[in-house]
């Protein structure tokens, strides 16, 4: 039943999140409570005793469901934290749809009553358990029964206002980043958190934020990436720098596979999650595709830009000269830490090929060897030092044993080998070039673009909030809300 899950859902997840524990019985000053006002609303007292009915209403559903109750001083403050904030909120929801001329079905209300009470006789079948359940807080079954009704009746108008079509315009076309003056809404930031999000769960399906610390830094650099990408725009702007329909929707290629991988279904549940509209959705994939292929112009200018002398060439091929090395070796090594394991692997081997093959074949899986493989052809680059020599140094068909490397020591026989002699720098210096260029576009472009966003004045709005948080602060605004917290929760 829609009513009952949605009053679950509100009911019991914040405590799950607080992780609470025990129980401990809930003070009642009845006529205190009639006389003090925790709130206004539209000017109008909203006096404790309705909080403390509803706070009442949630001690006793949460051992009817078998949840875990506070016992600790801070674990009850944030409790009756929690419950003051969803019960001013509540009556908003009631307010607001009031307002519009809708009221909450009572009948349906009862029926949530009756099975609540239902459930409760279920949980507590002995006679003096079930009257326990409600004395302990100061009430009765009767009393208990009409408390029900009246807070499910008032959660009923949240369930209103939520399948109701409110105008989330206002909170997501909301500037969520000024940059320079620019506006970036809201929309875009939540497009750029999404994105994220999913990017994060293609690479690694564990890395989904678990708690609020994590949603947290995920908004962080969701807000300072949207706040990049205006900089960077607003730069190419400045500087003539173009981009083209096609280059753009090039850009957002990347962006448009972590969408199907997730799934249509997946990101229209995102999308109504955030309250996009269509428009707003397509403007959002537009500005982070413009974003994506500037960056991209404003490196092919940087890259343009780099000159390397003579001389940073030549010591670049000097530093690199290994990764110009044409050589090319095929050959197995077998690897082990041990030097008298390695010593019995030589002697079994015997210098021969067939030897070499007998060890591999007997040794491959043992757990004194770390590594028994078939190398393939390898080139210079990458590869220890000492083992390129001694293997550059070997005969095709030669075994050879006892190579020490800072790895261990190996058993490494070649079965192909051509050696040919490094080029002169001279000789390949637009290679050297070449790769000198790709060495450092990366970085070189990466410092260009973190010099144009620390130029840039950038003011952060309010963004760590979902739309529907947003929307409440604005009925908090509209009805004029002030709260006197401490009074309700002392």
């Amino acid at each position: 039943m829609k009513f009952s899950k949605k009053l679950l859902c509100l009911l019991l997840s914040a405590a799950f999140l607080m992780g609470l524990g025990g129980c401990k019985s809930l003070s009642v000053n009845t006529e205190k409570d009639n006389s003090t006002v925790i709130a206004t609303i539209s000017g109008k007292d909203v006096i404790k005793k309705g909080y403390t009915d509803f706070l009442t209403f949630n001690y006793i559903l949460y051992q009817i469901k078998g949840e875990t109750l506070p016992s600790t001083d801070d674990d009850i403050k944030s409790f009756k934290q929690t419950y003051f904030n969803e019960y001013i909120n509540y009556l908003l929801y009631k307010n607001e749809m009031q307002e519009a001329g809708k009221t909450a079905d009572d009948v349906k209300v009862e029926t949530a009553v009756d099975e609540l009470m239902a459930e409760a006789k279920t949980a507590y079948p002995a006679q003096t358990d079930y009257d326990n359940l409600f004395s302990q807080y100061g009430t009765t079954e009767a009393e208990y029964r009409v408390n029900a009704f009246e807070q499910l009746r008032l959660i009923e108008y949240y369930n209103l206002y939520a399948d109701n079509e409110n105008d989330y315009t206002a909170v997501t076309a909301a500037p969520a980043v000024t940059v320079d003056g620019k506006e970036v809404p809201m929309y875009v930031f939540y497009y750029y958190a999404i994105t994220l999000e999913l990017s994060n769960y293609a690479n690694d399906a564990e890395s989904l934020p678990q708690t609020e610390e994590d949603f947290y830094k995920l908004y962080d650099d969701s807000i300072t990436n949207a706040a990049q990408a205006q900089s960077y725009i607003a730069y190419a702007e400045a500087n003539n720098i173009t981009v083209t329909d096609e280059e753009i929707e090039s850009a957002m290629n990347y962006v448009n596979s972590i969408e199907g991988y997730v799934g249509e279904e997946s990101m229209d549940y995102l999308k109504e999650s955030y309250y996009f509209t269509d428009e707003q959705w397509t403007n959002a994939k537009k500005f982070m595709g413009k974003a994506l292929a500037v960056q991209t112009k404003i490196g092919e200018e940087v890259t343009a830009s780099i000159q390397p002398t003579d001389k940073e060439l030549e010591k670049y091929y000097k530093d690199n000269k290994k990764s110009f090395n044409e050589s090319k070796i095929s050959g197995y090594h077998i690897l082990t830490k041990d030097k008298t394991v390695a010593q019995k692997l030589t002697d079994e081997a015997g210098g021969t090929v067939e030897g070499y093959m007998a060890v591999y074949e007997k040794y491959k899986d043992d757990a004194t060897v770390e590594q028994a493989m078939d190398l393939g052809e390898f080139q210079e680059s990458g590869y220890d030092e000492d083992f390129w020599a001694a293997a550059a140094s070997m005969k095709v068909g030669e075994v050879k044993g006892m190579v020490k490397t800072q790895f261990g020591y190996h058993l490494i026989y070649v079965y192909a080998s051509n050696i040919v002699a490094v080029p002169e720098f001279e000789d390949i210096k637009e290679e050297v070039k070449t790769a000198y260029i790709d060495s450092v576009k990366d970085q070189k472009t990466s410092d260009k673009l973190t010099k144009i966003y620390r130029a840039a004045k950038v003011k952060k709005g309010d963004y760590k909030k979902l739309p529907s948080n947003a929307l409440v602060d604005n009925l908090h605004e509209k009805y004029d809300v002030k709260t006197y917290e401490k009074r309700a929760i002392r």
